[in-house]
C-alpha cells in the first residue's frame, strides 16, 4: 500500500464517520441516510468513496472540487463539494454565496430537464487527513421549478444561516423557522 492509499482509506473511514455525525444541523444526516437510499447499496458506496476521492485532491491541491449525483428518473439530487481548512477557514470563502449557489445549482439541474424534488448539498471541510467535517444543506425542488417532493421531510429548508449575508437571511425568513 502508498502513502497516497493510505491517506486516501484513512480520509474514507472519517468520512465515513463525519456523514453520520456533522458539523451542523444536529439530525440532518437522517436527510443524508435518506438520500443515498435512493441509490443502490454498490452506487451508494461508490459515491462515498468519489466523495472521498474528491476530499484527497482537495488534500493535494488545496481546491475547491465537487461532483452531483442524481437518482434514476430524478428526485433528491446530492451535491458533495470538498472545501480546503476547516470550517472556519472556509466561512469567509462562503460567506454572501452560499444560499445563491445551491439555489443557482438547483436551478441549474431543473433547467437541464432534470425532475428534481430537491437538492442536499453536502459540504465536506478537509483540514487535514485526520482534520474533516461535514455540513449538509437542503433546497425543495419546488422553490426553483422542481416537481414536489415524494414525502413531507423533503419541505424544509435547510441552511447555515451563519453563511447567508443580511439580505439573504430576510428573504428567507418566511421559509424557516
Amino acid at each position: 500500500m502508498t502513502d497516497e492509499d493510505d491517506v486516501h482509506a484513512q480520509v474514507l473511514q472519517l468520512l465515513t464517520q463525519r456523514l453520520a455525525r456533522p458539523l451542523t444541523g444536529s439530525g440532518s444526516e437522517l436527510l443524508g441516510r435518506a438520500a443515498f437510499a435512493q441509490f443502490a447499496d454498490r452506487d451508494a458506496a461508490a459515491f462515498v468513496a468519489r466523495f472521498a476521492d474528491k476530499a484527497v485532491t482537495t488534500l493535494r491541491d488545496g481546491r475547491r472540487h465537487d461532483f452531483i449525483a442524481i437518482p434514476p428518473g430524478g428526485g433528491i439530487a446530492v451535491w458533495c463539494n470538498t472545501w480546503p481548512g476547516t470550517h472556519l477557514e472556509a466561512l469567509p470563502l462562503r460567506f454572501g454565496s452560499y444560499a445563491d449557489q445551491l439555489a443557482g445549482k438547483a436551478s441549474w439541474l431543473v433547467e437541464r430537464g432534470v425532475r428534481l424534488a430537491g437538492l442536499l448539498e453536502i459540504d465536506a471541510y478537509v483540514g487535514e487527513p485526520d482534520d474533516l467535517e461535514v455540513e449538509y444543506s437542503f433546497l425543495p425542488g419546488r422553490l426553483v421549478g422542481g416537481v414536489r417532493a415524494p414525502d413531507a421531510r423533503w419541505s424544509n429548508i435547510m441552511l447555515n444561516v451563519h453563511l447567508c449575508s443580511d439580505e439573504q437571511r430576510q428573504a428567507l425568513e418566511g421559509f424557516m423557522d
